[in-house]
């Protein structure tokens, strides 16, 4: 029995690369027929629109305006999606790993309750965080933003992980890591390719202050997904932007130790990675240090 699988995908500029991954998906794939491709070109983008000529895969195709956030685009795709999982892809992929969606549609029956984060291993951040994050469709519709709009280009991957790295420390760790799931990402910071215009457009701290604005979403979200587990119903969906203070490194490491090292719905672990890492990236980002190996994830 095979389950629906929809890959969001919005891709710019790179047809080569959309190709490429497609051709990944068909030669990998046991089922084809239960996966569907949503994909979102831009209006300009006419080299990528040919792409629709490929037959071997079902291709759901939304052409629209290039200003959306990417929080915008993974949800423009959702809202046509007809998967019992959805997972976000980017057109810089290649599936390395035969009979990859038996392996997930399998694990996502195992999950009565449909709770769950999964994610493959992109050869890149591999464990660390779930780049390309696959999730229920029931999952999706609980937490009613999986891809907030206010990410511009990035941070989607952190703010669902942190959602079940919340749900962890109440009791219930639903993150599911397939290592041998190879999603290759060929990221041009992995050096697997080179720096294009649709990487080098985005502001690379941009995000940052969205992925603190919204802390409180990230906690509602936690809880909906815990009274999910317990078949508790909340109808009660609200929140307000997280406040903060960025105006000297004084003030964004005092805001930073508030809203991750002393932030109770945090697993330690986690809260002070997140610390550690917010506060190196506010340094590198306003002078204070000269690039380290700061990841743009």
């Amino acid at each position: 029995m095979s389950i629906r699988i929809s890959l969001l995908l919005p891709s710019r500029g790179r047809a080569s690369q959309l190709k490429n991954f497609l051709d990944s998906v068909v030669s990998t794939s046991l089922d084809l027929e239960s996966i569907e491709v949503i994909l979102y070109l831009d209006e300009d983008d006419i080299e990528s629109h040919s792409i629709f000529s490929d037959k071997r895969l079902k291709i759901i195709k939304i052409i629209g305006n290039q200003r959306l956030s990417m929080g915008g685009y993974n949800t423009a795709c959702m809202e046509r999606a007809s998967g019992e999982i959805l997972i976000l892809m980017n057109d810089d992929i290649i599936i390395r790993t035969p009979n990859w969606d038996r392996i997930i549609w399998e694990t996502h029956l195992r999950i009565k309750d449909g709770v769950y984060l999964a994610y493959a291993n992109d050869l890149y951040m591999k464990r660390r965080i779930c780049t390309f994050p696959i999730l229920s469709k029931k999952v999706c519709d609980l937490i009613k933003f999986p891809f907030p709009k206010e990410y511009q280009g990035a941070l989607i991957d952190y703010h669902l992980f942190d959602v079940f790295k919340r749900l962890e420390k109440k009791g219930h760790n639903r993150i599911i890591y397939f290592p041998n799931i190879i999603f290759e990402h060929l990221h041009f910071r992995a050096k697997k390719s080179s720096a294009d215009e649709t990487y080098l457009c985005r502001n690379r701290f941009g995000d940052d202050v969205n992925f603190f604005k919204l802390n409180n979403l990230r906690s509602i979200q936690a809880n909906l997904l815990y009274d999910a587990i317990l078949n508790k119903k909340t109808d009660i969906f609200s929140y307000t932007y997280s406040t903060f203070k960025l105006d000297n490194v004084i003030f964004a490491l005092r805001s930073f130790m508030n809203l991750f090292l002393f932030n109770k719905d945090l697993p330690s672990s986690w809260g002070s990675y997140l610390f550690s890492w917010y506060s190196a990236r506010y340094l590198a980002s306003h002078g204070y240090l000269r690039y380290f190996g700061v990841d743009d994830k």
